[in-house]
């Protein structure tokens, strides 16, 4: 899970998910695939394509318990998405992840 409250569309800074969240929707239905940034032990970063789920502000990727993915971020939970397009539309997002409290693990 992670909670995205502050973004970029369109290269400009903005202060509140509200400001975006229509054109946000919009985007992230069309794309559906994201590409995520976490960090190696190393600092090194190491990327993949999830489809995240979303659900307002709060996104979620699913994983496996003990992966490199879960491992990664329960390490350094600062992560960032990309989605992007062939027409150049695209979202950022910088967010702070967390593995899911066992009562979470069914969604």
């Amino acid at each position: 899970m992670f909670d995205h409250k502050a973004s970029k569309v369109g290269g400009v800074d903005v202060a509140s998910f509200a400001e975006i969240a229509v054109e946000f929707q919009a985007r992230i239905a069309r794309i559906a695939w994201a590409t995520v940034a976490t960090s190696g032990p190393d600092g090194a970063p190491r990327t993949r394509i999830p489809h995240p789920i979303w659900e307002g502000h709060v996104g979620w990727i699913a994983s496996t318990s003990g992966s490199l993915k879960l491992r990664q971020i329960v390490r350094e939970p600062r992560i960032s998405l990309t989605y992007w397009d062939p027409l150049h539309d695209n979202v950022h997002i910088e967010a702070v992840a967390a593995a899911p409290n066992p009562a979470c693990q069914s969604r």
